[in-house]
């Protein structure tokens, strides 16, 4: 009998394929990449080695003893941290104003390091938590740490010190000011062009015009503003440039001491702001060792980097720190006499040649969207190595992985790489309803570089994506759902899925207890079978009813708007153009986990930019006694944001901020002319009842800068 083998892409899905099979033909070799390559590294061998799992243990270790022995090495990782952990932003969204901007800053986290320090600082001695200070780009938070890490003292925003608002502007607010030298400084994000990309046409002339204001405003005035510029950054200047301004200035520099630095880092590697600095080693490490045979493989990375700009300075960097983990975590594991997953592929490769087992007539890979470079080298071996004929099955659609070092393009490319190739479709489902596809399909085909597919099904639901909108109860929009899938069936299956592990935190309260993150019980419906998983960790579930709880325009949620760094490019391949690719299948990999109904909670003033996408093909839930009008209200200062009720933390009282805070500033406590919500026409802020010499009339909230009055009959009438 002809040998055939199957490949999957973890020991679970192993396991199930093997589950499947065995009805079908008896003796056929399961197993997943890894589990064939130590197999054939033990038998190549005569004994099994030790194996190591645990490589970030490795990264965090580094930090906390080797790079207190090493000063350069520490410098190096506290720079990368300071100035280029947040890269140059390339901005591929046009903003139509400020406020459009103020609302994706909203789901970042631009925290200067001075900030992050003071923080940690105080939070360890038990102080006041100090005021966050909020910058408005990455660009302007890498200035500020440059400021800090060099000693400089600066004020973030502080209100110029003549006055400047008028009736259509507020009081002018420079990006720095540097007290001790009575000097401002404003960051253009303008390119060599002078024109603002980051907007449309309109907003980056209105942009280019209040650059220019400003810039009359300090010659007015008498007073020094030094400038930097968004093409600074791109070409690599802006440090050089930057010195050399303030220098002329006469700012001197004060760069934190070696003991200061230690203590910064210090700092920063035993606090949670930085975990994804960590995750990015980690997952650079990683990559790097699956396909690098050893530590000469950085200097040909180094090799591709011929540009001298602020990127290429920020990779040669992140290379070098990255440079040093992996000698180290190499020496450790080797004094050890471990191996770790990727020792089992890229060892077990060069011992085929030596053995005459490991020959397989037929290959047959699942979930091949999942295929890495290494895996595809060691399948390529396979082949090669007992003449196999190969087979895969996979969905391009359902490619999430990219971070644990999977590259689609293996997939989209698979008929040059494995000659002669031919490409079947499967087109038909047996999980998802028809209707649910016409909800599906046209989200995830948005991405013209994917393989275009119709999935057809002769399963029907109605409704079979319901979209519940809560304001601030999330517990009561959670409980709505199970409201509704209860009267469908009692006694049904549920698969809970958040964006992390965490994400259902928020929910646990008295009728809702979660244990181990992953059997989720509610006192109201006991009957239901409940489980807890991650997006990425349900793919190949399925349950009856799906709900998904992380539908927020967030950090963290749909899409998430960290996506993985450019440095991981260097290993991955260029990423897609089209924006948030792996989000968007792993949104649709959420989507399509339901047999009949899937849930969307989502808070409605800060919905999910992919539930915004899909909601007017989906069925919309309101949990009326969670809202109250003042969604409507748009912010007559930023355009974006929505007026929300707020509470006083000093008197208590309330009153009305814009949903942009800290970013946009705006606050009205006459709760009656936000309810009235009649506009200023000449503003646009809202009109206010006010008594006068004469009686009642309306004047503008943003008096004294607008003084437009109208009669009060005249505005009676209106109502």
């Amino acid at each position: 009998k002809e040998k055939i083998l199957l490949l999957s892409y973890s020991k679970a899905s192993a396991t199930d394929l093997e589950e499947k099979v065995k009805n079908i033909a008896s003796g056929l070799e399961v197993s997943s990449f890894h589990a064939l390559g130590l197999k054939i590294l033990t038998e190549s061998i005569g004994k099994k080695k030790a194996i190591e799992e645990q490589l970030k243990a490795y990264v965090k270790q580094f930090f906390e003893e080797e790079l207190m022995k090493n000063p350069y090495m520490a410098n190096d990782v506290f720079q990368y941290i300071a100035l280029y952990f947040y890269a140059a932003p390339t901005y591929k969204k046009k903003y139509k104003n400020a406020g459009e901007i103020f609302k994706d800053l909203k789901v970042t986290d631009y925290t200067t390091l001075k900030d992050r320090l003071a923080k940690l600082s105080s939070n360890k001695d038990k102080h006041e938590t100090l005021k966050s200070e909020f910058v408005k780009s990455n660009e302007e938070l890498v200035i500020a740490n440059y400021l800090f890490t060099n000693g400089i003292n600066y004020i973030y925003e502080k209100p110029y010190k003549y006055e400047t608002c008028t009736i259509d502007k507020r009081q002018y607010t420079p990006d720095f000011y540097l007290p001790d030298y009575d000097i401002y400084l404003e960051h253009y994000g303008i390119d060599r062009n002078q024109t603002a990309p980051q907007y449309s046409k309109e907003a980056s002339d209105k942009y280019i015009s209040s650059m220019l204001w400003k810039r009359q405003t300090h010659s007015e005035f008498g007073t020094k503003c030094i400038e930097t510029y968004s093409y600074e950054f791109k070409e690599g200047t802006i440090f050089e440039n930057l010195e050399a301004r303030l220098k002329e200035n006469g700012v001197e520099f004060n760069p934190l001491s070696q003991y200061e630095i230690f203590k910064a880092l210090h700092n920063v590697y035993t606090g949670k702001d930085f975990t994804s600095f960590f995750n990015l080693l980690t997952t650079f490490t990683s990559l790097y060792k699956a396909q690098m045979k050893d530590d000469k493989g950085f200097d040909e990375l180094n090799a591709q980097l011929t540009d001298s700009n602020y990127d290429t300075n920020r990779t040669r960097l992140f290379l070098s720190i990255c440079k040093n983990i992996y000698n180290y975590y190499i020496q450790k594991i080797r004094e050890e006499n471990k191996i770790d997953f990727d020792d089992m592929i890229l060892q077990s490769m060069e011992l085929l040649d030596s053995t005459q087992n490991f020959k397989y007539k037929y290959i047959i890979v699942d979930e091949f969207q999942d295929i890495s470079q290494s895996r595809t080298k060691f399948l390529q071996k396979l082949i090669q190595h007992g003449n196999a004929r190969l087979f895969a099955v996979g969905d391009d659609w359902q490619a999430i992985y990219r971070f644990a070092g999977c590259d689609i393009n293996v997939f989209l490319n698979f008929e040059n790489i494995f000659k002669g190739a031919k490409l079947n479709y499967i087109t038909s489902t047996h999980r998802n309803s028809a209707e649910l596809q016409r909800v599906v399909e046209p989200f995830i085909t948005a991405n013209p570089s994917q393989y275009k597919k119709h999935i057809q099904s002769a399963k029907h639901q109605e409704n079979p994506v319901r979209i519940i909108y809560y304001k601030r109860n999330k517990p009561a929009a959670f409980s709505k759902a199970l409201e509704d899938i209860s009267k469908i069936n009692a006694n049904s299956k549920v698969l809970v899925l958040g964006r992390n592990k965490r994400d259902i935190d928020s929910f646990i309260c008295d009728e809702i207890q979660v244990f181990d993150y992953k059997k989720i019980i509610h006192a109201k419906f006991p009957n239901l079978n409940m489980s807890y998983s991650t997006v990425h960790g349900s793919k190949g579930l399925e349950s009856d009813f799906v709900v998904l709880i992380s539908g927020e325009n967030a950090t963290n949620g749909f899409p998430n708007k960290t996506e993985d760094d450019n440095v991981l490019t260097l290993l991955l391949g260029k990423k897609n153009d089209f924006e948030y690719t792996e989000e968007r299948r792993l949104f649709y990999v959420a989507l399509t986990r339901t047999k009949s109904i899937v849930y969307l909670l989502s808070e409605k003033v800060r919905s999910s930019d992919f539930i915004q996408e899909i909601k007017n093909k989906c069925f919309i839930i309101e949990d009326k006694s969670d809202f109250t009008e003042d969604n409507k209200y748009i912010c007559p200062w930023c355009k974006s944001g929505h007026l929300i009720i707020r509470q006083s933390e000093i008197n208590h009282k309330t009153f009305y901020g814009c949903s942009n805070f800290p970013y946009c500033s705006y606050t009205n406590n006459d709760i009656k002319s936000i309810t009235d919500n009649v506009r200023c026409p000449e503003c646009g802020d809202f009109l206010t009842v006010k008594k006068g010499k004469y009686g009642l009339f309306f004047g503008c909230h943003n008096f004294p800068r607008c003084k437009h009055t109208q009669p009060y009959d005249e505005i009676e009438k209106i109502g």
